[in-house]
């Protein structure tokens, strides 16, 4: 489901944001030709004593690399950074992978999928495009306590885009300075990341043509698990499901089948 919101105002490996450039002509999806390229975004902190999420970037990368040998994966890989005083660890770390995200926005030229680096790619996304949007998110459409999930997030490289990822880091950091506009909107969407581009979309601000992608196949989270199909394109490893494969539980229940897929690119 696409919606018009708004006014319309290398090789994997390490790379280092730049701060956003002004711009002030407004492109649209319409007016814009775009190369078959498109890349996958994703961040990871490198907590002391805590490698967890570089093994989990170990094994999505080798997924990629499996069902989309010719796109292009770019990792940052940074230190964790300070945590904001009396706020979770949670929100200074996705509050800086947010700025991430926005500055690799202002350069890119091609189409982007922004990813969490706790996912596993298990089909081609080469389809994500198809639509004509200037932003993708993923909404859970199953009965559930929040909305949608921020781990998968698609865009053009259109002037909406980029004016939609530095509004979306604006209200992020607000609701980092003031926990009392935060929890609000974290009550309803989760998080910090969620809970400002919750907002956003409530209230009618983003940009340019927003388009809607259900959970279920492109970024499947804990009410999606146990109903995996081939047309499944990212899952999402959350919560219990992150804690099993990490400790080498054997696959078990519902957890079972994405269970057996992350371990197959673990050990291929």
């Amino acid at each position: 489901m696409t919606k018009k919101r708004g006014k319309k105002p290398g090789r994997p490996g390490i790379r280092h944001a730049k701060g956003p450039k002004k711009r002030k002509k407004i492109d649209s999806v319409s007016s814009q030709q775009y190369n078959s390229q498109m890349q996958i975004v994703t961040v990871q902190f490198d907590h002391k004593n805590k490698r967890s999420f570089e093994t989990l970037l170990s094994v999505f990368e080798k997924s990629i690399n499996h069902h989309m040998p010719d796109v292009e994966l770019i990792k940052y890989r940074i230190e964790a950074p300070e945590r904001t005083v009396e706020r979770a660890r949670s929100f200074s770390d996705n509050s800086a992978k947010l700025k991430l995200w926005c500055d690799h926005m202002d350069k890119a030229t091609v189409p982007v999928i922004f990813a969490d680096c706790d996912m596993l790619c298990v089909g081609p996304a080469y389809h994500a495009f198809n639509p004509q949007f200037d932003v993708a998110f993923t909404k859970i459409r199953q009965v559930h306590r929040f909305p949608m999930n921020g781990g998968i997030v698609m865009a053009r490289p259109t002037q909406a885009a980029r004016d939609f990822f530095h509004l979306w880091l604006k209200i992020n950091d607000q609701m980092l300075a003031d926990p009392n506009f935060h929890c609000k909107w974290k009550q309803k969407y989760a998080g910090i990341n969620q809970a400002a581009f919750g907002y956003l979309h409530e209230n009618g601000e983003i940009p340019g043509v927003v388009h809607e992608y259900g959970t279920r196949l492109w970024n499947s989270v804990a009410s999606d698990w146990q109903h995996l199909t081939a047309e499944t394109v990212f899952i999402h490893f959350k919560s219990k499901l992150r804690h099993m494969v990490l400790t080498g539980k054997p696959p078990t229940g519902a957890y079972a089948p994405a269970m057996k897929l992350w371990y197959a690119e673990r050990d291929r």
